[in-house]
């Protein structure tokens, strides 16, 4: 997410060779920029950009899943099976509690330390938390928050990028919620936040970026 001017500065303050180390699937800064090309032109000396292309963190359907949203190809995914991924279609404000809470027992049965349930905004997530904080305990993540702590996390998409969970329920994952390019790589870092399973909820029509005949 860094732009040109970011790189500028740090070229300036470390002249020292450098390495550089990110996953452009999660680049929402709407930036459409080539990496190379803009690296060249800070440095006179001339970049390299070496593809890593093995995939460790989630499970096989996890991370199988996580790259049809964005249309990645050719990944070495670790042969690491787990639960499907769990699509669930809601109508009503007591269904989606319903819901949450079903998978949190789940998680609990299985014995997860860490468990995400992400928005894709803040606004969105302050929604959330205003409906369940009287009916479930979990610590909301924010950009006041100084610390963060194991167990039950609710949060914004961006809060926890970097982050990583044992399992994560995606909220609202609809066509309306998720429809942009920026919205597709909003929801990839969602995804890719769980590493054993990983539950998307939706109302109204799944959004563009989810094949449902093809989840896995």
């Amino acid at each position: 997410d860094y732009n040109p001017l970011n790189y500028k500065i740090i070229s300036n303050m470390f002249p020292c060779i450098k390495t550089i180390l990110g996953d452009i699937g999660q680049d929402v800064s709407g930036s459409k920029s080539n990496l190379l090309n803009e690296f060249n032109k800070l440095d006179d000396r001339n970049s390299e950009v070496i593809t890593l292309n093995k995939s460790y963190r989630s499970t096989y359907e996890i991370a199988t899943f996580s790259n049809n949203i964005i249309n990645r190809q050719n990944v070495e995914i670790v042969n690491r099976h787990g639960a499907p991924v769990q699509i669930v279609k809601y109508a009503t404000v007591e269904q989606k509690i319903n819901y949450i809470k079903k998978c949190l027992e789940q998680f609990k049965n299985n014995n997860y330390k860490s468990i995400g349930i992400l928005t894709k905004s803040i606004k969105q997530c302050n929604e959330l938390n205003n409906i369940l904080k009287d009916k479930l305990e979990y610590n909301h993540l924010t950009i006041d928050s100084t610390q963060f702590d194991e167990g039950i996390i609710l949060a914004p998409t961006f809060l926890v990028k970097g982050l990583e969970f044992d399992a994560v329920i995606v909220v609202d994952a609809d066509n309306e919620n998720f429809n942009t390019e920026i919205d597709r790589q909003a929801l990839y870092v969602a995804t890719t936040r769980a590493m054993h399973e990983l539950k998307i909820m939706f109302n109204g029509n799944i959004t563009k970026f989810i094949n449902l005949t093809n989840k896995n």
